[in-house]
């Protein structure tokens, strides 16, 4: 239907409408405006547990699951997906308007689907376009972002707030162009990114161009290679706006300046004391904040990483729910800490959380352990 406004499985989705734990597999799905691979345009509708895989093209607001998402809040949705179009286009939604969007991720292939975004212009791994909105504890790690101007690896164009996110893979465009957000509008919080970003003009490895004196980068890094010819930064390539406490690596990024953040050696990247003395909350400390955002397993060999990344039930190092977790785990149980304790804080894996520490979470616990996660 390349010339049908609201293309997808479900064309339209008014108040009150949800979808839960549906997926659609091998679609192949061609519109105009608002295309989608489940929905072409949600306004005020829930999805969850949903995904897609497949190839989905339009013209504009086109997204591998929401072309078009207004008021609409998205949970624990995916996809992998070919996306192609001209304006707002995202692997997961193309235009995300005033809507939270949580744990939600793209993937770069699931069989012989690969995951790429194609456009010209706002053209993001997860989201072309974000007016508004939140996204919280998601990812981008599609195999390409690529097209003209405002080119993220999570997000193209941002407007919003993006809060405990990370980016992978390969950004490719003309001008603004971000390992995490091209262009920034809005508020970046304790995100990172470990993408190839490359372009001509206003380029970084975590966000192209920063504008407005009332924008903000706190508590996030770079460490992906960066290249282009003006305005080219490893951390921001251009910046009017706020930047503390970030951080990109000199020595993987192939670039010696940035227009925010501060370099640091490999070596010092990979030193918790580095990210603990710039007052960044990690698991196992309680003097820069409870809420425990950060996590190094192995100091001094890996990079720091979001909490949520580590599986249901990874309390200790090394990665991987295995025997030494489950002494944690145990010890917790029978405990008589208050369920706002550090340990209960990670020990209640229910979804959702329940306050308690149960045979329901010991479940969890024990399938996540045998599965070898």
């Amino acid at each position: 239907m390349p010339g049908s406004d609201y293309v997808g499985l479900f064309g339209y989705l008014g108040s009150g409408s949800e979808i839960h734990d549906l997926g659609v597999e091998y679609i192949d799905i061609t519109g105009y405006d608002f295309v989608g691979g489940l929905v072409g345009d949600n306004n005020e509708g829930a999805l969850m547990s949903c995904y897609a895989t497949g190839w989905v093209s339009g013209h504009s607001c086109v997204g591998g699951l929401v072309g078009f998402n207004q008021e609409g809040p998205l949970n624990s949705c995916h996809a992998t997906v070919q996306v192609m179009g001209d304006e707002s286009i995202g692997g997961l939604v193309g235009f995300n308007i005033d809507s939270k969007i949580t744990s939600c991720y793209v993937t770069g292939n699931q069989g012989d689907v690969f995951g790429e975004v194609f456009g010209n212009n706002e053209v993001g791994g997860l989201v072309g376009t974000n007016l508004h909105g939140t996204l919280i504890f998601c990812h981008a790690k599609p195999w390409i972002v690529n097209g003209g101007d405002y080119i993220g690896g999570l997000v193209g164009h941002n407007w919003g707030t993006l809060m405990s996110c990370y980016a992978s893979g390969w950004a490719d465009g003309d001008d603004r162009i971000g390992g995490l957000v091209g262009q920034n509008y809005g508020r970046v919080f304790s995100c990172y990114a470990t993408v190839y970003a490359s372009g001509y003009r206003w380029v970084g490895g975590l966000v192209g161009i920063t504008s407005f004196h009332n924008t903000y980068i706190c508590s996030s890094y770079a460490t992906g290679p960066v290249y282009g010819n003006k305005s080219v930064g490893v951390l921001v390539g251009a910046s009017w706006g706020t930047v503390t406490a970030c951080f990109w690596d000199t020595e993987t990024s192939g670039q010696s300046g940035s227009a925010g953040g501060e370099g640091k050696t490999t070596a010092e990247m990979q030193d918790i004391n580095t990210f603990l003395d710039a007052g960044w909350d990690f698991v196992g400390e309680r003097v820069n904040g409870p809420n425990d955002i950060w996590r190094i397993c192995v100091n001094g060999i890996h990079y720091p990483k979001l909490w949520w990344e580590f599986a249901d039930g990874d309390l200790e190092c090394p990665d991987g729910v295995d025997f030494i977790d489950f002494t944690a785990f145990s010890s917790a149980w029978y405990s008589n800490d208050t369920p706002t304790d550090n340990w209960n804080l990670h020990c209640d894996i229910s979804k959702p959380p329940d306050g308690v520490i149960d045979e329901q979470d010991l479940n969890i616990f024990c399938e996540n352990w045998l599965e070898g996660k």
